[in-house]
């Protein structure tokens, strides 16, 4: 989803979010029907649906947005070293090498990182 517009993740997330949001609508009427709960009940199981559903989207989400803060800054720092010790080898060109350092520190001070679509 790297270089995708907001629009388009949207569009991407639309199909299952619709899913969700009418399984949450009939899960009261289905589980009434099968005689899982007694039909003047079935409002909750429907409103147990849609709690659990948002549960597992914010637990979802904290997972993505901690695995992005966590990880993001540990490549990152791998890449750098990595590059700086390939560069520094025999055989590298001096210029090639200060003119990569000094492209990965701009990035990394880049108050806006957004790729060119968006």
């Amino acid at each position: 989803m790297v270089g995708y517009s907001d629009y388009r993740i949207a569009g991407e997330f639309l199909p299952m979010a619709t899913g969700m949001v009418v399984a949450s609508l009939l899960a009261g009427r289905w589980a009434a029907r099968v005689g899982v709960v007694p039909a003047e009940h079935s409002g909750r199981a429907a409103s147990a649906t849609r709690h659990r559903a948002r549960e597992i989207g914010s637990v979802v989400g904290v997972a993505v947005v901690v695995g992005v803060a966590v990880l993001g800054p540990l490549l990152n720092g791998q890449l750098a070293a990595r590059l700086s010790g390939r560069l520094a080898a025999p055989g590298a060109p001096a210029a090639f090498h200060d003119g990569l350092s000094t492209a990965l520190l701009v990035a990394r001070l880049s108050p806006d990182r957004r790729s060119p679509d968006q």
